[in-house]
């Protein structure tokens, strides 16, 4: 009996020893992860490369965006002269997609110095390097380096799969023209697969990624508050918590006034939507994040003094074109994410009403701060803490809109698609060539609004609404 108990003890340890390190090194990485902001560089550079990628490809890793977890990889290539195979590794967990344009590049000239400063580098470190937005021309793999193509095949004929995650492993090979397939990678291939769509999605940590397919599709920030993550049918966010809408209401029960308090909807999903004039039959702010169609919907010109900005937009002679857009009195829509939320916007897209009053000048604007920026921009006086707009895109003579109801929709460049943003303006800068000088001057009209990107959500609701 004694003999079996010595056996049975000795059984139990050869099975729990790989996996007691096993949960030892995953609390490690864990902690490493979390606190890598506060971790001794010198000593975070002699970390072996496996561990230090299962550190940095965490979901938690303690970082402000995916630039600062680029920027430790880079130093840790950097610190010394590493391996091919070592490079691969730290580079495989990097989520390149969501890295912005300065930081792409810079790590690309790090990443070739470490390598010895090669001008080529190797197939699978270029694959990777162009999933970063501004680096998509990866370079062409040599056909003799890919199983499966016989010699009369030729170079261009070739469509590479990297697998970065195996350095040891064989890349899936396929020619276009479907003489030759090579199928003995198909397991590598899968795993391929698998890590590039790890690295397209954002961290946990970071948010939600709403990303752009098409105008007028339903994976926007309104369509993804209006469903609470995908998790129910759409409703209008703008009409979160209002008392005017009767389902809502009906949730709240008799005490709505007691309840409205209390509701996380009420408080953390609404999103506010503001004209720039009166709420009238053909000025519907809620309009805009609904979906639905509109005849007509617009913003007026704000009421400002004649000597801010006259309703004609005429400036003094001699005047240049961006100081009379400046002092044009467009109309504006201005979107509140919430206190809870900030995105990253990345693109957008409009969709016009059934009018011909098409905009030709205008500007997406965001602003951070807890509070929105006043909308008289032009006031010289304002105090340099208060907040302000930044330009996240400008439109001069833009004709995408050219037909009542059609939708339109533009990217943000980097670095302003790396800022994150609580509030959101559409400003008209210009005239139309179809409104007179009286009417219609300094409508912004608009049917809906989209916007995309990476949305970051606080509170209780997390990143899902």
């Amino acid at each position: 009996a004694a003999d079996a108990d010595a056996v049975a003890a000795t059984t139990r340890a050869a099975f729990d020893g790989p996996l007691l390190l096993t949960r030892l090194f995953s609390r490690c990485a864990r902690s490493l992860a979390r606190n890598v902001a506060d971790a001794d560089p010198d000593a975070l550079a002699g970390v072996s490369a496996d561990a230090f990628a299962a550190t940095v490809g965490r979901d938690d890793l303690g970082v402000a965006d995916e630039d600062e977890a680029l920027a430790l990889a880079q130093a840790w290539v950097s610190a010394k002269r590493r391996s091919p195979a070592e490079t691969l590794t730290v580079a495989a967990s990097v989520r390149w997609p969501q890295t912005s344009a300065a930081a792409a590049r810079n790590a690309r000239d790090a990443f070739r110095r470490a390598s010895g400063g090669v001008t080529l580098l190797s197939p699978r470190l270029e694959a990777l390097f162009a999933e970063a937005p501004t680096l998509s021309g990866a370079a062409e793999a040599r056909a003799d380096d890919l199983p499966g193509l016989d010699d009369a095949t030729t170079e261009k004929d070739a469509v590479f799969f990297s697998s970065p995650a195996s350095p040891t492993s064989s890349p899936l090979a396929v020619a276009t023209d479907g003489a030759s397939v090579s199928l003995s990678a198909s397991k590598s291939a899968k795993s391929s697969f698998r890590d590039a769509a790890r690295r397209r999605a954002p961290r946990e940590r970071f948010g939600t990624l709403l990303t752009f397919l098409r105008a007028g599709d339903a994976n926007g920030v309104f369509r993804h508050v209006g469903s609470r993550g995908g998790r129910s049918h759409f409703r209008n966010p703008a009409s979160f918590g209002m008392f005017g809408d009767p389902r809502e209401s009906a949730r709240l029960g008799p005490n709505a006034g007691e309840n409205a308090d209390k509701s996380s909807i009420a408080q953390n999903s609404r999103i506010v939507v503001t004209a720039s004039s009166p709420s009238c039959p053909h000025t519907n702010p809620a309009q805009v994040t609904s979906g639905a169609y509109a005849r007509v919907n617009f913003a007026g010109p704000p009421r400002r003094s004649e000597n801010a900005s006259g309703a004609s937009g005429a400036g003094p002679l001699g005047e240049s074109f961006e100081t009379r857009q400046r002092r044009y009195n467009g109309g504006w829509w201005r979107f509140d994410l919430g206190e809870a939320r900030t995105l990253r916007c990345a693109h957008y897209s409009m969709r016009h009403d059934g009018t011909a009053h098409f905009p030709r000048h205008w500007e997406l604007q965001g602003c951070a701060s807890a509070t929105p920026p006043r909308d008289d921009d032009d006031d010289e006086d304002k105090d340099d803490d208060a907040p302000r707009w930044i330009t996240l895109r400008k439109h001069v003579d833009d004709r995408s809109i050219s037909a009542p109801g059609a939708w339109a929709s533009w990217a943000i460049d980097a670095p302003a698609s790396s800022t994150p943003v609580r509030f959101l303006r559409l400003v008209l800068t210009g005239r139309d060539e179809h409104a007179p000088e009286d009417e219609h001057a300094g409508r912004f009209h608009l049917c809906s609004a989209e916007f995309y990107g990476l949305l970051a959500c606080g509170g209780k609701l997390g990143g899902r609404a």
